[in-house]
């Protein structure tokens, strides 16, 4: 099993774990589920799976496997790499907030910038090593 497919199943058959209704807590199905995902794929180093599902009182974390190969056990509060996938997450909180009529996707970008990050004017620029905010710093020029 390749390594998205394992995550795709953990995701798909989570949605199962919380709509089953026998003796086990959703806790411990999803980790029994994490566990033999683990187990069944020798590919996988660790697996973490977060489920927030307030309606259901469910506020979860579950790690199964190794931090990194031979390395110690995953820990649920350990930091946890998760890459490109930011980029799901930030564009869904994006079009939450479209949705809720907090942000409008045609508004300049600068408008939702932290002060410190503003353009700078003329009278406040100073060249400086490059960076992702521009290449002035918020002192008075000399």
């Amino acid at each position: 099993m390749t390594r998205s497919a394992s995550l795709r199943s953990v995701l798909f058959l989570s949605i199962g774990l919380v709509t089953n209704a026998n003796a086990q807590s959703f806790e411990q199905r999803a980790q029994v589920y994490m566990d033999s995902t683990y187990y069944a794929d020798t590919t996988m180093v660790g697996l973490l799976v977060h489920v927030e599902a307030p309606d259901r009182s469910i506020s979860w974390t579950g790690v199964s496997g190794r931090s990194e190969k031979g390395g110690a056990a995953l820990q649920p509060e350990a930091p946890f790499p998760i890459a490109s996938n930011i980029k799901t997450y930030v564009s869904a909180t994006i079009l939450r907030l479209v949705e809720e009529h907090q942000l409008n996707l045609n508004d300049p970008s600068v408008q939702r910038s932290p002060k410190s990050h503003a353009p700078c004017s003329p009278a406040m620029a100073r060249p400086r090593r490059p960076s992702p905010l521009g290449t002035c710093s918020r002192t008075p020029a000399a």
